[in-house]
């Protein structure tokens, strides 16, 4: 469950650092409706809270510009139903 957790962190980091695409990350995030372990839930709450905080209250206009393209792919729409997952499906 730690590596699980570790490899969600890095994956977000990464795509925070332009290394990768966040299509990626949440892609691979999908997972977590199967994960009964919170490390792994904590990381991806924690990633998915700052994405959405970013996305709807930024008035940055570099940050409304970097995440433009991703809110065009239905990022906004994944944070909010994977945080509805996490919600209704807390391990905690």
């Amino acid at each position: 469950m730690l590596d699980r957790a570790n490899l969600l962190d890095d994956l977000f980091s990464l795509a925070e650092a332009g290394e990768i695409e966040y299509d990626t990350v949440l892609n691979i995030s999908m997972y977590l409706t199967e994960e009964y372990h919170c490390l792994p839930w904590a990381v991806a709450k924690s990633k998915l809270m700052t994405i959405y905080t970013l996305l709807t209250s930024s008035t940055e206009p570099f940050i409304a510009n970097t995440f433009q393209v991703m809110s065009n792919r239905s990022i906004t729409n994944y944070c909010l139903i994977s945080l509805q997952i996490l919600f209704l499906h807390n391990p905690f």
